[in-house]
C-alpha cells in the first residue's frame, strides 16, 4: 500500500519507490522505509523527514533537535510565542533582527494573500485540485490558498520552520500536510499536482535549476508553476542584508556586511527577469511569463515617508510602457508563471 499523509501519497525522494511505515515507540514517531533503495526516513513530530541533504544553515540532527524543543511549547504558546521560543534557542541571531523577523513572520499571512491576489491579477485565478508549496516556510501561502484547493501540501528543507508552520495552521484551525524535503528531490510522483508555488524560494535553494526541474516533474500536463523572487538589480532594500542595491555588490562584500551586523552571510542566487525566463524555459516549461507585481494596499500601509512615496510611484510607473521596461531591471520583485506542456 502506498504511504499517504492525508490525501497526499509520498514516495522515496531518491528512487521514487513506495514507502513502508514502520512504527517506533520513541516519541510516538516512526520510520518510512524504501525497499528498492534500502533508504529509511524518520517521521518526527508527525512530519516525515524525507530530506536527502540538510538545510545549509544547520545539520539534520540539529534541525530536528530545535524542532523538538519548539514542539515542547506547542500547546502553551501561539505563533508569536513559538517564534520567540525559536530565537531564544538561536542566540546567534542579532537582537534587532529578532524583532524584525518576528514582525515579518506575523505579517506573512497578509503578504501571502497579496501575492495570491497579484498572481490572480497577472496570470489568472489560482485554484485547482492539488497545490504543492515548495519552500513553504511557516505556511502563510498555504493558509492563504487553502480554500481554493481540494488538497494542499507544504514542503520545506527546514524542519524547525515546519513545526512553526504547524502552529500557524493550528491557530487558524486548519490541518495541511507538511513534509521536510529538498526542492531538488521532491517525494511525490510525476504529475500529482496541478499548481506548484515557489514564493521567495528559488533564489535561496541549493540548485535552482534542479528545483525548477522537480517542480515541472510533479506538475500535471497543463499545470502551472508560480514564482516570486527578488529582482537581482533592484534599487530597493536588499532582501537579506537590507542595503539598497545589494544585488549589485559582489558576494564577498555582501557576506562581509552580514558579518559586521553579526548575521549569517546569505546563501543565494538572485535572478534578473531574463535569467528567470531562461531558467523556466530551460526545464521544459511553456507559456513562461515574467511580470512586475503591484505593491498592495496592505504593503503600502506598512511603510512610511520616502519608502511609501517610492512604492506609490512604482505602482503608477509599472503600467507605463517606457517606465515598465526600466522597472524590469531595477524593480523590487519579479513574479512568474509557466505551464507544464
Amino acid at each position: 500500500m502506498p504511504y499517504r499523509l492525508g490525501s497526499i501519497e509520498l514516495v522515496c525522494p531518491a528512487c521514487r519507490g513506495e514507502l513502508e511505515w514502520r512504527a517506533s515507540q520513541i516519541h510516538g514517531d516512526g520510520t518510512l522505509a524504501c525497499a528498492p533503495c534500502e533508504r529509511s526516513y524518520p517521521v518526527v513530530l508527525g512530519i516525515p523527514d524525507l530530506r536527502i541533504f540538510p538545510d545549509p544553515y544547520i545539520s539534520i540532527e540539529g534541525d530536528q533537535l530545535k524542532g523538538r524543543m519548539l514542539a515542547s511549547r506547542f500547546d502553551d504558546v501561539d505563533l508569536e510565542g513559538m517564534a520567540r521560543t525559536y530565537y531564544h534557542i538561536t542566540p546567534e541571531t542579532p537582537a534587532p533582527d529578532v524583532e524584525l523577523n518576528i514582525r515579518r513572520m506575523k505579517n506573512a499571512e497578509k503578504r501571502a494573500a497579496a501575492t495570491l491576489d497579484a498572481w490572480d491579477h497577472l496570470f489568472g485565478r489560482v485554484e485547482g485540485d492539488c497545490l504543492v508549496d515548495i519552500g513553504c516556510g511557516t505556511a502563510p501561502l498555504l493558509l492563504a490558498a487553502h480554500a481554493r484547493f481540494r488538497s494542499l501540501v507544504g514542503v520545506d528543507v527546514s524542519f524547525r520552520w515546519l513545526v512553526i508552520a504547524k502552529r500557524r495552521l493550528a491557530d487558524a484551525g486548519i490541518s495541511i500536510p507538511l513534509v521536510a524535503a529538498c526542492g531538488e528531490a521532491l517525494p511525490f510522483r510525476e504529475g500529482f499536482a496541478d499548481v506548484a508555488t515557489m514564493d521567495s524560494y528559488l533564489e535561496i535553494t541549493k540548485d535552482p535549476q534542479g528545483a525548477a526541474e522537480e517542480a515541472a516533474r510533479v506538475l500535471r500536463p497543463g499545470g502551472r508553476l508560480l514564482v516570486t523572487t527578488p529582482n537581482k538589480f533592484s534599487l530597493g532594500p536588499d532582501p537579506h542584508i537590507g542595503l539598497p542595491g545589494g544585488g549589485f555588490l559582489p558576494a564577498g562584500l555582501v557576506n562581509a556586511i552580514a558579518k559586521l551586523r553579526m548575521a549569517r552571510p546569505p546563501l543565494r542566487r538572485l535572478m534578473t527577469a531574463r535569467s528567470l525566463r531562461r531558467l523556466l524555459r530551460g526545464v521544459g516549461l511553456r507559456e513562461v511569463r515574467v511580470e512586475l507585481p503591484p505593491i498592495s494596499e496592505a504593503q503600502l500601509a506598512a511603510v512610511e515617508g520616502t519608502g511609501r512615496t517610492a512604492a506609490t510611484m512604482y505602482n503608477r510607473l509599472r503600467t507605463t510602457p517606457l517606465a515598465r521596461q526600466a522597472l524590469f531591471v531595477v524593480g523590487p520583485m519579479l513574479h512568474a508563471s509557466a505551464r507544464h506542456p
